[in-house]
């Protein structure tokens, strides 16, 4: 078993995990055994971590209710996620006395949950002299910030806090459990705070473990191949006296940590793989410091970032290894659209390898989700519907409350990465109309066969995918195993027969 140890720092590894999920969620093939996501963000109540998190659970549940009868076709779904706390009560002995498992995803930081910067750094323990230091370094409303909202974009207070994550109970679980064969992957900004400070104070704690480590595990940890994606300003926000954030910094802190990760981190072989990615053409966010008011739109950045994770994972073995905790031969890779500059993307604009195993799984999930969300209330007479309105799976907790809670959480996704600046746009829906007509934004459909008069199609057409494809079903599976594989034999003909030709 490998499995890859994927640290989000801060709100826009957060963003971008919720795209991985969703990716994973349509079928991607992440290859990895089992993904064991991380977050790392002091702000308990930011909005953008709590929507994830939400998902996340949502996905588990659905995942855990088609796992009880293993996977048969469906792609969907089928990657594994588990928190820190699981993984380590799974690899216990009997009679380790374990600490209470939690289902929230998240790093715990001490002295992150309550009080100030001022009492985290014991400032009125200290004698005079380092007290009028310290006053010299940071202003009294930094001294007096609540850490339990996170740095509000300063790195110089999210590197004294972050420093002592390593001391933590999850760090130490996790240089505990880490394997020979599992891969490490970090997420993070470089133009905020709490992402610009605990990127390189990660890598420094991987390649140059806490003594309290596990002396079998030290190796493992400094000599395990290390991914990093580093997001560069892809966003602005609006002016706002009343806040500490200035998106007219954002470069300016950019281009002073990309300095320090040449440094400290590239030019010392840290890193097997280091991917850059961010935006000129920059959209506008409300000024929110944190809490839940930060609540982001989806991004076209966040997307490709967690791309980054996929390509990681498929170019293993092209990717060399470490040795006394230094890569042999680092690699660095930029992203860029076909045609250049494009401010409306859809899937043409991205790589073949993205249209090839990215876009037809997105294409046939959405697929799945717009019959599932408006259509299944079709004539109990057609093949399909005899088979699950005699198992009533409509009238199922997993498909009434997981499910299609997903799937709208899912279509909020790419509305809002196609609502954002620079839009992505490759999925054209409308669940008003009476009929199901999903396009592909920039490919050419089928217009023959069942689609001679339109590129359009309405409910009949698509029943006839899911009568042909009930036939191809396992009936002694559960009905909820047997309802996904339905629908992945059904959009892939679909994707086949309409799309495949003009999509390469």
């Amino acid at each position: 078993m490998r499995r890859l140890y994927l640290f989000c720092i801060g709100g826009t590894g957060v963003r971008v995990l919720k795209s991985l999920v969703f990716l994973m969620a349509s079928g991607v093939d992440v290859k990895a055994d089992e993904i064991i996501p991380i977050i790392i963000d002091p702000d308990k109540s930011n909005g953008d971590v709590t929507r994830t998190v939400n998902i996340m659970k949502q996905y588990d549940t659905i995942r855990d209710v088609l796992k009880k009868n293993g996977f048969k076709n469906s792609k969907f779904f089928q990657r594994e996620m588990k928190t820190l706390a699981k993984v380590e009560a799974e690899s216990a002995k009997d009679g380790e006395r374990l600490r209470e498992e939690d289902n929230t995803y998240r790093f715990n930081i001490d002295g992150t949950a309550e009080g100030k910067f001022r009492d985290f750094i014991n400032f009125n323990q200290l004698d005079e002299i380092d007290q009028l230091l310290v006053n010299g370094l940071y202003k009294n409303a930094e001294l007096n910030q609540d850490l339990n909202v996170g740095f509000k974009g300063k790195p110089h207070m999210g590197t004294i806090v972050l420093n002592k994550f390593s001391e933590s109970i999850d760090f130490t679980t996790f240089s505990n459990l880490i394997e020979e064969n599992d891969r490490v992957f970090i997420i993070s900004s470089i133009f905020g705070g709490t992402g610009a400070a605990g990127f390189p104070l990660l890598v420094k704690n991987l390649r140059k473990p806490p003594q309290r480590t596990n002396v079998q595990k030290i190796e493992h940890l400094k000599n395990a191949k290390v991914g990093a994606v580093t997001v560069l300003p892809y966003f602005n926000v609006t002016v706002n006296n009343d806040s500490e954030i200035d998106s007219s910094t954002f470069m300016n802190k950019a281009k002073a940590a990309l300095e320090y990760y040449y440094r400290n981190i590239s030019d010392n072989n840290e890193l097997n793989a280091l991917y850059y990615i961010g935006d000129l053409s920059k959209g506008t966010y409300e000024n929110n410091e944190g809490e839940s008011a930060q609540r982001n739109k989806a991004h076209l950045i966040e997307f490709l970032s967690a791309l980054s994770v996929v390509d990681f994972l498929e170019n293993d073995e092209a990717i060399e290894g470490s040795e006394n905790g230094r890569a042999k031969n680092p690699i660095y890779k930029e992203y860029g659209l076909v045609g250049g500059d494009e401010r409306n993307v859809n899937f043409m604009h991205l790589d073949p390898f993205v249209r090839k195993n990215i876009a037809k799984r997105m294409i046939q999930f959405t697929y799945m989700i717009q019959f599932v969300n408006k259509h299944m209330d079709l004539s109990k007479n057609d093949t399909y519907t005899k088979v699950f309105h005699e198992k009533s799976i409509v009238d199922t907790a997993f498909f009434k409350h997981y499910l299609k809670k997903f799937n709208n959480s899912y279509l909020s996704w790419l509305r809002e990465m196609s609502e954002n600046m620079r839009k992505f746009y490759p999925l054209k829906w409308n669940l008003e109309s009476d009929y199901y007509h999903t396009q592909v934004n920039g490919v050419e459909q089928k217009k023959t066969g069942l689609f001679s008069k339109s590129s359009n199609w309405d409910d009949r057409n698509y029943v006839d995918y899911l009568n042909k494809a009930v036939k191809k079903i396992d009936s002694g599976h559960s009905i909820e195993n047997q309802f996904m594989d339905l629908f992945e034999f059904a959009t892939d003909e679909i994707f086949n027969d309409r799309i495949a030709k003009s999509f390469k």
